[in-house]
């Protein structure tokens, strides 16, 4: 059975929505530091604009509240991968929560921005996190339509595709 095709999105309903995300934008920015993110998704189920938010980049969210989005700097230190982390100079971060995800998630899709391709030991030495961290942050960034992968093992390379 086909699909019917998708309606496309007039000049007017597509200048509509623009609109009210850079309002849904201008309200994250004006929300409270210490809101958790389960309030916040909670507060905005409650209104019309939860599609809204949904629709937002992680980097359009982070750059909502102030562009607090980890952007990293290459590192050159050298270290045995048996060292934790920290002792590597990595910064470590923590995605067993929601909340250290989308930051995690935020983090690499701003460095990918930034630079527009990188692989996995790339990603992992600007921004940081473990190799399976960076896999499945990858994966959740691809789900979402924003990553798109080439290659693979070794030669695995991540394309921003915002």
């Amino acid at each position: 059975m086909a699909r019917p095709a998708a309606k496309k999105d007039s000049r007017f309903d597509r200048a509509i929505r623009q609109a009210s995300n850079r309002i849904v934008k201008e309200t994250l920015a004006e929300l409270p530091a210490n809101m958790s993110l389960g309030e916040l998704v909670k507060e905005f189920d409650r209104s019309k604009y939860g599609v809204q938010l949904r629709e937002l980049s992680l980097r359009e969210f982070a750059e909502s509240l102030g562009g607090a989005v980890g952007t990293g700097s290459p590192r050159t230190m050298a270290a045995s991968p048996a060292e934790p982390a920290e002792a590597r100079g990595r910064k470590t971060f923590k995605t067993r929560t929601l909340k250290g995800r989308v930051a995690y998630d935020a983090a690499i899709s701003a460095a990918l921005t930034k630079r527009g391709t990188m692989n996995a030991e790339t990603i992992g030495s600007v921004v940081g996190g473990e190799s399976d961290q960076i896999r499945k942050c990858m994966k959740r960034l691809m789900d979402l339509g924003q990553v798109r992968k080439t290659g693979q093992k070794r030669s695995t390379e991540y394309h921003w595709k915002g």
